[in-house]
């Protein structure tokens, strides 16, 4: 929330060194806008216990700017949530009055409720892996699960990460198979809904959907990882440059350590 953007493992520098049989960590975090970036722990007793005090130590110093960045990075969940259930109400009354809208069948009683909230989580927990994938720089595999691709392509394509309620699946029947419309409303681009093929049961038929996506908007995800692989770049030469001067700074002052 500090930085606006999802963190990078590059992100937290902790240096080490030891005294009198006790460990001491300082973890220094450049790309703070903060006065304070460097934050020094109490000593302990092995490394790791060290790192986790300095830590702390920055919790307690930034306490006041975390509780400020969180209060507005809820402000702006919730002008998002509202904006997407409007565009999503949109769609709707769209698809009503074509007549293209199918009423999803709702879970009912504490069973139901449950197996909603089972498969809610398991997707979550789809795309959290997928995402920490696309952090790594890995790049589109076209032989990967569609789901899983489509969401790290829409995490360069809406330039965020994506939220559960991105990505609506509609599930229809043809002829004894499920046919699955995917509409993801918070894209910019033309197209906004993907029909996938026939498929023999729903989890295929979302993939399909999903597959569908893919190939659609395969030119603006080509645009958009081009463009996302320049910002990394960009982000990596400035943080470094912005180590290096810190690094300079503490030998100068005498307080670097190797």
């Amino acid at each position: 929330m500090l930085l606006g953007r999802p963190m990078a493992k590059e992100d937290c520098v902790y240096e080490v060194r030891e005294e009198n049989g006790k460990h001491m960590a300082t973890l220094t975090v450049a790309e703070l806008t903060t006065e304070k970036t460097d934050f020094k722990g109490k000593p302990a007793p092995d490394k790791k216990t060290a790192e986790a005090n300095a830590a702390q130590k920055a919790l307690n110093v930034l306490s006041k700017e975390i509780k400020e960045a969180k209060a507005a990075h809820d402000v702006v969940n919730k002008e998002k949530e509202q904006a997407w259930e409007e565009k999503k109400a949109a769609k709707i009354a769209e698809k009503k009055a074509d007549g293209t809208f199918t009423e999803q069948k709702e879970a009912s009683g504490a069973k139901g409720a449950k197996a909603t909230h089972d498969v809610i989580k398991k997707e979550k927990g789809a795309q959290q892996h997928h995402l920490k994938q696309a952090n790594k720089g890995g790049d589109i595999n076209p032989k990967g699960d569609p789901k899983g691709l489509l969401n790290t392509a829409l995490q360069m394509l809406l330039g965020r990460p994506i939220a559960k309620e991105d990505c609506v699946y509609e599930m229809t029947g043809e002829k004894g198979k499920h046919v699955a419309t995917l509409t993801v409303a918070a894209l910019t681009t033309e197209k906004t809904d993907f029909k996938g093929k026939p498929a023999p049961d729903k989890k295929t038929a979302e993939a399909n959907a999903a597959q569908k996506a893919l190939n659609v908007l395969s030119k603006e995800i080509k645009e958009a990882k081009a463009a996302h692989d320049v910002v990394k770049k960009e982000k990596e030469q400035a943080w470094e440059e912005k180590k290096a001067a810190k690094i300079a700074e503490k030998k100068a002052d005498g307080t670097f350590t190797e």
